[in-house]
C-alpha cells in the first residue's frame, strides 16, 4: 500500500471541484464522477465563487476550466 493510499481512509470519499463556466459541462462531469460513488464532488460555475468554495470545501482535486470570463490564468 502506498503512503497516499494510507493517509485517506477508504471509506472517505475523494473530493473535487469542478471549475467551469459552462453549467452543461460542470454537471456532466460532477454526475458520472459522483456515480462511482468514489467522489464527493462540488461544483461551481463562477471565478471568484470557485476561490472561496475551495476553501471551504479542501477539495483533493480540481478540474478547471483555465479559460474563465473575468478570471483566468492569463
Amino acid at each position: 500500500m502506498t503512503e497516499h493510499a494510507k493517509a485517506v481512509p477508504s471509506f472517505e470519499k475523494r473530493r473535487i471541484l469542478v471549475v467551469d463556466d459552462s453549467h452543461a459541462d460542470s454537471m456532466l462531469l460532477r454526475i458520472h464522477l459522483e456515480q462511482t460513488g468514489a467522489y464527493e464532488v462540488r461544483e461551481v460555475n463562477e471565478a471568484g465563487a470557485a476561490l472561496a468554495t475551495a476553501e471551504a470545501f479542501q477539495p483533493q482535486l480540481i478540474l478547471l476550466d483555465v479559460m474563465m470570463p473575468r478570471m483566468d490564468g492569463g
